[in-house]
């Protein structure tokens, strides 16, 4: 896989420049092929004390890809070995939509943010992200995946996703 900024409107969500991954659906298993790459953000402080969340808009290119980015922390020197991987997000849609990570487990020695790309054999991906935005997390989170589970005239159900026990609605 490889990563880069991109500057190309068509494709941006907003402005004209977004990161650009890509891997190859290759099946050889050539060392010429790489591994694992990583976008790493600038340092963030404070984001070690488990207080902030990371807010981006990610699609791929092309209806069926899987649009796949890892996010992941690593220290301040962005060293490969100290990676610790969050959370998964799939971005198969071709137009962007908006993904909110809560970066509450970092913990002390965490500074940066990593977008991971991992080679995955016989799987062809581009992933464009933009708008890339880290904050503290809200005292009232938004809810994150928000399903509607059954509506009728008088009543409704829905369930989310989220670590917060709190949530604006």
């Amino acid at each position: 896989p490889y990563v880069y900024n991109r500057n190309y409107s068509t494709w941006s969500n907003s402005g004209s420049n977004f990161l650009y991954a890509y891997r190859s659906s290759s099946t050889s298993t050539s060392t010429n092929y790489a591994d694992t790459t990583m976008a790493i953000m600038p340092e963030i402080q404070g984001i070690g004390q488990g207080t902030k969340q990371l807010k981006f808009y990610a699609r791929t290119t092309s209806s069926g890809r899987p649009g796949t980015v890892i996010i992941g922390l690593t220290d301040a020197a962005g060293t490969p070995s100290s990676l610790r991987l969050l959370d998964t997000v799939y971005a198969p849609q071709t137009s962007y939509s908006q993904y909110t990570i809560f970066l509450d487990g970092a913990t002390s020695g965490d500074s940066r943010v990593a977008f991971v790309f991992l080679r995955e054999i016989g799987t062809y991906d581009y992933v464009c992200i933009d708008d890339v935005e880290i904050s503290d997390i809200p005292a009232c989170p938004e809810p994150i995946l928000l399903t509607d589970n059954g509506t009728t005239q008088t009543t409704a159900s829905v369930s989310w996703t989220s670590t917060s026990s709190s949530h604006e609605i």
